[in-house]
This record gives C-alpha cells, sequence and structure tokens, in this order.
C-alpha cells in the first residue's frame, strides 16, 4: 500500500465535505431568501465563519492533488499547482479579514478570480501529465472552467453575482474532492 493513500483519502474527504457545505450554505441561504451577504448581520457572521472553515478545508484536501501526482512533478505542474494552491489561502484570508471587518473584503473579488485561474491551470496540469485517468482526470479542468463557464457570464450580464451559480461551484468541488479521494488507490510514492 501507498504510504500516502491515507492523506489523500482525507484530502479528498475535506475538499469534498467543503464543497458540499459551500452549495448547501449558499444555495440553501438563496432558496430560504436569506442575505449571506448584507453587512453587519447576525446570518453574515455566521456565513462568515462557515466560510473560512470551508475555506481551510478546501485549502488543506487540496494537497492531495499534489500528494496523488496529479499535476505530475516537471516544472509546469509544478507552477499549476502553486497557482491553484495559492488562491486557496486568497480566500482563506479575504473571508477571515471580511469577518473581521463585518463586511464583504475589499480584496473580496480577487479571491475567486485568482481562484478560478488557478484551478483552470492546475485542470490543464492534470490532463497533460496524464498521471489521473478516466473520469478523474477531467474534473480539476471543470471545476476551473465552472467559474469562467457558469459563474462570471452572470456577473457580465446582470452586473450582479448569481447565488446559485456561486452554489454550484461548490457541487463542482465535491466532484474534485470525490476525485482526489478515488486517486488515492492509484497514487504513486512521491519521490524522496
Amino acid at each position: 500500500m501507498n504510504t500516502a493513500q491515507p492523506r489523500i483519502q482525507l484530502a479528498g474527504i475535506l475538499y469534498a465535505a467543503a464543497g458540499m457545505l459551500w452549495f448547501l450554505l449558499i444555495a440553501g441561504a438563496a432558496a430560504l431568501g436569506i442575505p449571506l451577504d448584507r453587512p453587519q448581520t447576525a446570518a453574515f457572521y455566521a456565513a462568515e465563519a462557515l466560510f473560512v472553515v470551508i475555506q481551510l478545508l478546501l485549502l488543506a484536501g487540496f494537497f492531495g492533488l499534489w500528494w496523488s501526482g496529479g499535476v505530475g512533478r516537471r516544472l509546469f505542474g509544478r507552477i499549476a499547482f502553486g497557482l491553484a494552491a495559492l488562491p486557496h489561502l486568497l480566500f482563506v484570508l479575504v473571508e477571515a479579514h471580511s469577518l473581521i471587518l463585518g463586511e464583504l473584503s475589499p480584496l473580496f473579488p480577487l479571491a475567486p478570480l485568482s481562484s478560478a485561474v488557478g484551478l483552470l491551470r492546475a485542470g490543464i496540469a492534470v490532463l497533460t501529465t496524464r498521471q489521473w485517468q478516466g473520469w478523474t482526470r477531467w474534473i480539476p479542468l471543470t471545476a476551473g472552467l465552472y467559474p469562467w463557464l457558469c459563474m462570471f457570464p452572470f456577473l457580465a450580464l446582470t452586473g450582479e453575482p448569481n447565488e446559485y451559480a456561486i452554489g454550484g461551484w461548490g457541487l463542482a468541488r465535491l466532484a474534485l474532492g470525490l476525485a482526489i479521494y478515488t486517486q488515492a488507490s492509484y497514487a504513486l510514492p512521491l519521490p524522496r
């Protein structure tokens, strides 16, 4: 058994759980008409505290992509992983900053944009390295494409974000977590 297997499985579980929480929180609040973005409200503080946890889970879980060898060990894969991991950290910091401020941080727009760019690059790296096989190989790219195809167009067309589209990104991340978990069975031992 690969000694990294339990670590990769745990990373996949964390990423998938965070994706599901993301979806349930955003889509659930939208369906119930609860405005999570209204500053200085109990709903805002509760949502931001939960988003800090969600983003921490996503950050920790994302390392499963690295541990599984999904992005490969060449320079492009390493850079792609770094450019995708850094926005995960940025998301944690921006959510924490928003929680402290009691309103969305002025830096908030950088988090989803840089995360979308980073995930897209990581998805390309997974495809080009061919370390992952089958359906899982396409999931990182799908998670990276999702905001460009489903979230940002709403913002561009209406000037307002669509909560259901944003919530759907949680489902794309749930799928990425499941792909990471699945890859634990196939991961090669990490080079020393």
